[in-house]
């Protein structure tokens, strides 16, 4: 059971930088971007909360991110969040809990 917190500090100055310029997503992370936007908490936007886990662990690259989430399809993706909260697995992000393959999901996309 491992937890990462990203401290809101953090978060802010991630969300700053993201303001400032924004990356440019491929064409095959919309669909990944709407699933998380049905799995998220409601107003979190997956983009700035990968941007922001991108920013504090600048050497995982987006494959790398993507790999880590090691989820097979979208659809997989509401059962593997319910096994991570249920083994605790989870990440927290500016007091938001979110399921570890959400993480790497959202920075798979920034």
């Amino acid at each position: 059971m491992t937890r990462l917190a990203l401290p809101r500090r953090t978060l802010a100055a991630s969300l700053a930088a993201l303001a400032a310029a924004p990356p440019s997503r491929p064409a095959a992370a919309a669909p990944v971007a709407a699933a998380l936007v049905r799995t998220l908490p409601p107003g979190l936007d997956p983009g700035a909360i990968g941007a922001a886990l991108r920013a504090a662990y600048p050497a995982c690259s987006r494959t790398d991110c993507r790999d880590r989430a090691a989820l097979p399809d979208l659809a997989a993706l509401p059962d593997r969040v319910a096994a991570d909260f249920a083994t605790g697995d989870t990440v927290s992000v500016d007091g938001w809990v979110l399921s570890r393959t959400e993480a790497w999901l959202c920075a798979a996309l920034a």
